[in-house]
């Protein structure tokens, strides 16, 4: 892990991405536009005890649907 961040550190770059919102689909929109800026692609990490390498990271807005694109070792 690169690092993590203290819950206030989080509140606030939530508060950022979400300061001009006036709903809920323009918060989820606001935050995933925080994370497709700022997101350094590849990382590895793990998931469900697997350790995978995420290589990027997509959207799909109409439906607020996100997703990661992860490779897994040896698979």
């Amino acid at each position: 892990m690169v690092g993590s961040l203290s819950r206030a550190r989080l509140d606030a770059l939530v508060e950022e991405a979400t300061v001009d919102c006036y709903n809920e689909d323009e918060q989820l929109t606001g935050l995933y536009t925080m994370i497709d800026e700022n997101l350094a692609v590849p990382f590895t990490t793990q998931v469900l005890g697997v350790e995978v390498t995420v290589r990027g990271w997509t959207s799909y807005a109409a439906r607020s649907w996100r997703s990661a694109i992860a490779v897994v070792p040896g698979r």
